[in-house]
């Protein structure tokens, strides 16, 4: 964010955080003056509706005393009650009359008998025309109160109309009797309007209202002109005063509070939209002197350093400021960039070369790559990945050190081989793309760029035979091969990633070759690298989730038919319950690091095995890798096993193949009698395939020689040639102690030939295929019953 804008915002939120207070509390000390007011106004108009009220009661009451005690009704009520009527009617009507049309509120005047029969009555239309009086028939629940002489009550008529009726009532006076004990002989009666009188009360923006028992009553039409509805949800937003005016008779004043708040919030707004407008007056001068002040100054130096090469002290647009803090601030700049300059190339060869070697480094490498490939580009390039062979014993037996000069030399020499030119006149961090470089990716792992793909395979043949020659260190001589994979832009990928990841799958193909050669990539590799994938998900998932078992092949002597041992071979099955061959997963298992688990499992199927037979004669082998046979964690693991299911080192075999003999034929010496000192039986599997040398097969002193399956199951197995070797062979054995178990015989001649040299035990399909344990087990009792009934 740019100084000028991230001022802005810091100024602009700092504005906004006092127009909000501000708008807070403007907005808190106006609602109060609001409330006030409106509680003032409510209490002016309550107390004028109120003392408007109390006029009209005191008329009320003024009215029926003067009623009461006019002649013509004091003479109306002195006649008896069948000649009041047609004497008084007519002239009690006039009186009433003229009462009623003086007083705006009245809506009746009536002379009410105790039956409650109107006998003489006027009123406004409003009101129905009836003779009965029900508002007295009713006084008992209607009453709102009482004196001595005068009754109130309130009569519902309609939704819009509800009256206040005063009752006064007329006894008949005697003499001889007392004042309490007159009987009544009648009432004068005044109904008034409330909701005419609510209307009249009411003013410009508040309603007058009568309640009675909790309802409210007013007029209707007023109210929808005033909008203020006391009967829906909205009666929220109305303020009211009230102010009891009988005992159950209550006189309300209510007023819109939101006419006042609405005045204030458009006041408030004006009020924030002037301070606005001075606020964002003061933020463009402010900004105006700071872009004239600081920014201006700045972006010049942005510039300087956009530039990077150019020394601000030179620089005439800057010379106005040489007198405050700039003129500083330049001097610094120049010292900086002289310090960045020169210290520039030394970070560069640190980020894109190997400290050990000098050569270019991996981030170099692809740095190269980026720039080179793609769709815009079309200059080819090889791409050859280079691993030493050997290079780990050198490192193990020599130390690190040692180590670290070797690869120096290695890097030379591949300079060298693949250019001609000694290191020390190149310039390695930087990688040309007309020339070839030699990169050093890590660990014992280089990578060539070749320009072009014509003569890759021509490159990387002359760097195997260069190093055929011995690299000299201290006066010694050191030897370390190299295996190499080719990939090819854009023939084979336009990815970098890719033509690394096919160099390197090519590079591992030339190992598995047997290494000192290099290896052109082709897709094969890919679905092969892609199947290997897949064997190594299912040899993990069967790891994880108990997927291998052990199928056993039993060994038997010819002379008798008896299963004397059998050999436990690891099988495999995967998600789908489809089994993979061992030859598949065993190499992938080895690899991985986790053949010492399938190990496991096999050793404990066995032992299994033979402590459900009990037969302490019965051997059972198990096969052990090259590596394994060093690891004797593994053989003290696999003792515990065998204790737990109670099975002796004597019933235990390990099968193992020539090619730990070849690599390191002293250690595997050693290791091969500890296992005998233990008590574990040795077989040298599959004879006659490898590279042992008699002598040495003299020197491990095996139990067992396992003659490899080509002696007997291929075509020219019964010739005089294969005849007369495994004849010496099996003299062989005989003289050094050995026993002799030939495998893979299938056939019946195949068995003819084998007993003819005098071999005595075999296994192969001619007697039964691998079975899986309980299959096994009845096929060794199936056996012993055979040799009982013989």
């Amino acid at each position: 964010m740019k100084l000028q804008t991230k001022f802005l915002v810091n100024l602009g939120l700092i504005a906004a955080v006092a127009l909000l207070v501000f708008a807070f509390f403007n907005r808190q000390i106006i609602d109060q003056f609001n409330e006030d007011e409106i509680h003032s106004r409510l209490s002016t108009h309550l107390q004028l509706s109120s003392e408007l009220v109390d006029n009209l009661l005191a008329n009320v009451k003024s009215d029926l005393d003067l009623i009461s005690n006019d002649s013509v009704i004091t003479s109306y009520f002195a006649t008896n009650e069948i000649s009041r009527y047609q004497l008084f009617h007519s002239e009690g009507t006039r009186t009433l009359k003229r009462y009623f049309k003086h007083r705006e509120f009245y809506a009746e005047i009536a002379i009410v008998l105790p039956d409650g029969f109107k006998d003489i009555y006027v009123k406004d239309k409003a009101v129905t025309d009836t003779d009965l009086d029900t508002g007295l028939l009713t006084r008992a629940g209607n009453s709102v109160a009482q004196s001595d002489t005068i009754l109130f009550g309130v009569e519902l008529l309609d939704p819009k109309r509800v009256l206040l009726n005063a009752y006064q009532p007329i006894r008949q006076f005697s003499s001889r009797l007392m004042t309490d004990l007159n009987p009544l002989i009648g009432y004068i009666k005044i109904s008034v309007d409330l909701v005419r009188l609510t209307n009249k009360n009411s003013s410009e923006r508040i309603l007058s209202s009568f309640i009675v028992d909790g309802q409210n009553y007013y007029d209707l039409d007023t109210a929808a002109e005033l909008k203020i509805d006391l009967a829906s949800v909205q009666a929220s937003r109305v303020n009211s005063v009230s102010k009891p005016i009988l005992d159950r008779l209550i006189l309300q004043s209510s007023l819109r509070n939101d006419i006042y708040f609405d005045v204030s919030t458009q006041l408030l707004q004006r009020g924030l939209i002037i301070i606005i407008l001075v606020v964002v007056s003061l933020l463009s001068m402010t900004v105006l002197l700071l872009r004239v002040v600081i920014l201006r100054p700045l972006a010049v130096f942005s510039d300087l350093i956009a530039q990077s090469d150019s020394p601000a002290v030179g620089d005439i647009s800057l010379r106005q400021y040489d007198d405050n803090e700039f003129g500083k601030l330049k001097q610094k700049f120049d010292g900086l960039m002289y310090r960045l300059r020169e210290s520039s190339s030394s970070l560069e060869r640190q980020a894109f070369s190997d400290p050990l070697t000098g050569l270019p480094n991996r981030a170099a490498l692809y740095r190269f790559l980026a720039s080179n490939t793609g769709a815009e580009v079309l200059r080819p390039l090889s791409i050859l990945f280079l691993d030493l062979d050997g290079f780990k014993q050198i490192n193990d037996m020599y130390g690190h050190t040692t180590g670290d000069l070797v690869l120096i030399a290695v890097g030379k020499r591949l300079r060298q081989l693949v250019r001609g030119q000694a290191i020390d006149d190149l310039c390695l961090h930087q990688l040309d793309a007309r020339q070839d470089s030699v990169i050093r990716l890590g660990g014992d792992e280089f990578t060539i760029i070749l320009t072009g793909d014509e003569n890759a395979e021509f490159v990387a043949r002359r760097i195997v035979e260069g190093f055929q020659t011995a690299i000299n260190i201290d006066d010694k001589a050191f030897y370390t091969g190299v295996s190499i994979g080719i990939s090819q832009y854009p023939a084979h990928a336009t990815s970098p990633s890719t033509l690394m990841q096919y160099a390197d799958l090519a590079m591992y193909q030339a190992k598995k070759q047997g290494k000192m050669r290099s290896v052109l990539f082709s897709p094969e590799l890919v679905e092969f690298e892609k199947q290997r994938q897949l064997i190594e998900t299912a040899v993990r998932e069967g790891i994880e989730h108990g997927r291998f078992s052990a199928y056993f092949q039993p060994k038997v002597r010819i002379d008798t038919g008896a299963i004397v041992g059998f050999e436990a071979l690891a099988r495999l099955r995967d998600d789908q319950s489809a089994l993979v061959q061992p030859i598949a997963f065993i190499p992938v298992a080895q690899d991985s690091g986790v053949l010492e688990y399938i190990t496991y499992a096999v050793a404990e199927s066995t032992c299994k095995l033979l402590q459900q037979l009990a037969q302490p004669g019965l051997v059972g082998a198990i096969n052990i890798s090259p590596t394994q046979l060093n690891d004797l964690r593994l053989i003290a693991d696999i003792r515990t096993i065998m204790a737990s299911y109670d099975v002796v080192p004597q019933q235990i075999e390990f099968e193992i193949t020539e090619e730990e003999l070849i690599g390191n034929p002293q250690i595997a010496k050693q290791n091969l009698d500890l296992l005998r000192s233990f008590g574990f039986r040795t077989t040298l599997d599959d004879f006659g395939a490898g590279y042992s040398s008699l002598g040495q097969i003299k020197k491990y002193a095996f139990d067992t020689l396992k003659l490899d399956q080509l002696f007997v199951n291929t075509e020219d197995y019964n010739s005089t040639a294969a005849y007369g070797v495994v004849n010496s062979i099996q003299a062989l054995a005989n003289t050094l102690g050995m026993a002799v178990v030939a495998e893979g015989v299938e056939t019946a001649a195949q068995m003819d030939f084998v007993r003819a040299i005098g071999i005595e035990i075999v296994q192969g399909f001619y007697y039964s295929e691998p079975l899986p344990l309980e299959a096994f087990v009845e096929f060794y009792y199936a056996n012993q019953r055979t040799l009982k009934r013989s």
